[in-house]
């Protein structure tokens, strides 16, 4: 199983990007980089399409129908039905992100 730096990750791949490929549209611009919408993870009905909140400079999401929240990795696991470890993979694939290199190594793995 390959190493996997969870921090190169969530820094190489914003969450925006994520977002944007899936089509999700904010309904709501929030103060700074925040925005709100739909929750993508749709495990629930929310007529105003509010409940999801995304914190684009800090990566970070919240929906307060899920009462789930996390970073992109998180949200990509959740939306796919991955462990985190596997999720950060097919991301790595999804965006073409070489795997980040081992902490003092100067490898790659993978």
């Amino acid at each position: 199983m390959p190493f996997v730096n969870f921090r190169a990750l969530r820094s190489a791949i914003p969450i925006k990007r994520l977002l944007d490929r899936w089509g999700w549209k904010a309904t709501t611009r929030l103060i700074g980089h925040a925005e709100r919408g739909r929750c993508p993870l749709e495990l629930h009905h929310d007529p105003q399409g509010r409940s999801f909140s995304v914190q684009h400079v800090e990566g970070g999401w919240y929906c307060h129908c899920c009462r789930a929240g996390g970073d992109v990795i998180d949200l990509f696991a959740r939306k796919s039905g991955l462990a985190l470890h596997e999720a950060a993979i097919q991301l790595c694939e999804m965006f073409v992100v070489d795997l980040p290199e081992l902490p003092g190594t100067g490898k790659r793995n993978g």
